[in-house]
């Protein structure tokens, strides 16, 4: 098994793992750095030094974003849905959680109903307050949200619900993959009862073998959203929002323009333009590919003889715990061990009993060494008996 690693150790103190007695973080969604990202940061601020109107990048921001900006949020959607995308359908973000608060505040009326996936992505609650609406999950199976919960979510509701929100493409966190029949179902069902999708791709630029997005099954009622904080880099806050039609993108920026905190910062745009230009995106994202390829294959070996579940070039990994462990108890088991993780409670939409299972963040720690390494702390975790553990634990508490 080859762990030398291949990405950028100069920011391993951004991480906080520096010294022996450091912790090993699973708990973030960070993705690696290839050592891309500084060559084609280095070309891009010497091409833009070298521009006369320079200075216009800290001018302000453009609402959604200038025209270039949409055309190659165009160009770069078009290598997930394997056609051109109108780039007047495109309005740019700083980001996904700004993409969702506006998706939220327009479509979802006051202390309405947004449904999601029983388990999703750890801050749409805090989005949800914020936007002043009220959360709805959704149970799942192997292949995410099932028709059936979208059914009896609409019976129970009287039909009130206005959105659904999901993440059908590795879902965080179970990593399942919707399945193109699947996918067709709920668009059926969103059409019959009449609600509009929020399509949530972060991860969609990873992996071009997945099913295609809702949004080009169904591109009349869905919103789709990608964010690059995972194909390109985790400061990278520029999400491309994609609407229904050009006159969707039209209403919702004109009711929007006078909010500027959801403007995409000139100078990040200038970056990313360039990037998809010169291809230094393209080549930032397979080196992110390969990386996690290469951790996802060591997990499979260290993690042998478990239960979890996961794909090459995702970021992250979903182990269920053996009985008797509980998300609390193993926690604080591998902390106590100098190994985070997070447990399926975190990813909870409501306070809905969740089954033992954590997330591992294959992408966070700085090299393969390190996945290596705390995945055999948890793995021997795992393995240990459990009577000891606990009475460990009760001697700690």
């Amino acid at each position: 098994m080859q762990l030398q690693p291949t990405i950028d150790r100069t920011h391993l103190t951004d991480r906080k793992i520096i010294g022996q007695d450091a912790a090993i973080d699973f708990t973030r969604s960070v993705a690696p750095r290839p050592r891309d990202i500084a060559n084609g940061l280095v070309r891009t601020l010497s091409t833009l030094s070298t521009q006369e109107d320079v200075g216009c990048l800290l001018d302000g921001s453009v609402p959604g974003g200038a025209v270039e900006d949409r055309v190659c949020g165009a160009r770069l959607l078009s290598r997930r849905f394997g056609s051109a995308i109108d780039p007047d359908r495109i309005i740019v973000t700083n980001g996904t959680q700004s993409a969702l608060h506006l998706l939220f505040r327009t479509f979802i009326r006051t202390g309405g109903t947004l449904l999601s996936e029983a388990l999703s992505y750890g801050v749409l609650k805090g989005i949800a307050r914020q936007a002043n609406v009220r959360l709805e999950s959704l149970a799942l199976d192997h292949e995410g949200i099932t028709p059936e919960a979208v059914v009896r979510a609409f019976s129970a509701s009287a039909g009130t619900a206005d959105l659904l929100y999901c993440n059908p493409t590795i879902h965080n966190p179970t990593t399942s993959i919707m399945s193109i029949q699947r996918r067709k179902e709920i668009a059926a069902l969103a059409r019959t009862h009449s609600f509009k999708i929020v399509e949530d791709d972060v991860l969609g630029l990873l992996h071009p073998e997945a099913p295609p997005p809702l949004a080009a099954l169904a591109p009349d009622i869905t919103w789709y959203v990608m964010g690059l904080t995972k194909c390109l880099a985790h400061g990278m806050r520029i999400a491309y929002l994609l609407a229904p039609s050009v006159d969707h993108a039209k209403k919702l920026l004109a009711a929007e323009r006078t909010y500027s905190s959801w403007f995409p910062a000139p100078l990040q745009a200038a970056v990313v333009r360039q990037w998809i230009k010169d291809g230094t995106a393209e080549q930032i994202t397979s080196a992110i590919r390969s990386e996690m390829d290469a951790r996802h294959a060591i997990a499979r070996q260290v993690l042998a003889g478990h239960t979890f579940s996961g794909c090459d070039g995702a970021m992250h990994i979903w182990l269920k715990l053996p009985h008797p462990w509980s998300n609390r108890e193993f926690e604080d088991a591998a902390r106590r061990r100098r190994v985070l993780v997070r447990t399926a409670d975190r990813f909870a939409v409501d306070d809905a009993p969740t089954s033992p299972a954590i997330r591992l963040s294959l992408s966070s720690p700085p090299d393969r060494q390190t996945v290596a390494s705390g995945l055999a702390t948890v793995a021997a975790l795992l393995d240990e008996d459990f009577r000891g553990q606990f009475a460990e634990m009760g001697k700690n508490r």
